[in-house]
Parts: C-alpha cells; structure tokens; sequence
C-alpha cells in the first residue's frame, strides 16, 4: 500500500509542475505585454511633449527625449528618486522601444492618417512584437 501512496503522489506532484509551468510562463507573457503597451504609450506621450516644446522638430536621440518632462505626468508620480527617477524611466522605455530617429517631421505632416493602420512607423518595439497597444490606441497614430 505504501508504494502505491507514494506512486499516486509523484504522479500528482509530476501533474501539478506540468499544469503550474505553462501558467506560469502565461503570467509572465501577460505582464510583459502590458508593459510593452505601456512602453510605447508613453513614449508617444514623450515625442509628442518634444514636439510641443521644439518647434515641432523630430527628436535625434533618446538623450534628446531624456531632457523632456510630459505635461501629462500622473503616470511619473511612481519614480521617486530613490528608485531612480525620470531619467530610469526613460532609459528603461529605450530598453523596449526603437524610435526611428531619420524621419523628418515635414515627412510626417505629409501622409494622410488612415482609419485603422498608422501612416508610418516610427515607433515600435524591440521584440518586434506587433499590436501590443495600450487602450486600443496605436502610438504611431497618436504622433
């Protein structure tokens, strides 16, 4: 009998890690999704705030855009310098977001805004994942 107690229970710990591993890695894809959508929602927010404050000329470089603090900044409350401020929270959307830095803004105020596809891409995110928006709001159309 002990044998078959102790059969039943690694079969049932052997189910548990296989059911638990899966979840798991679905956590952890979800919790990366929501903050690449976060990521490239703020970093229109921090292009567009350029903008504004520039003359309407298109960024050359993150370091650019590091100098830039959003009007709309509730969202900034969370970087407290002890965890290393604005500037962590810039170079951590620079660790997930490309910007293309070459475009002209006279390029951009040429093209026609489409329905459901952005007339260009000039952000998007290093993985390369694609349709990960926060709110249903594609960054490039908010430019």
């Amino acid at each position: 009998m002990e044998g078959r107690t102790r059969n039943i229970r690694i079969i049932l710990m052997a189910l548990l890690v296989l059911a638990a591993a899966p979840t798991g890695y679905l956590f952890y894809v979800a919790k990366d999704c929501l903050a690449d959508s976060y990521a490239l929602l703020h970093t229109a927010d921090l292009i567009i705030e350029y903008l504004k404050t520039h003359d309407d000329q298109w960024p050359r470089s993150w370091a650019e855009l590091k100098a830039v603090q959003p009007a709309n900044s509730d969202y900034l409350e969370t970087f407290k310098p002890e965890t290393g401020g604005y500037p962590d929270f810039v170079e951590h959307l620079e660790r997930r977001v490309v910007i293309d830095f070459t475009v002209q803004t006279s390029d951009l105020l040429q093209v026609e805004p489409g329905e459901n596809t952005p007339p260009l891409r000039v952000i998007c995110l290093r993985k390369g994942r694609k349709g990960a928006h926060y709110g249903n709001v594609e960054p490039n159309s908010l430019i």
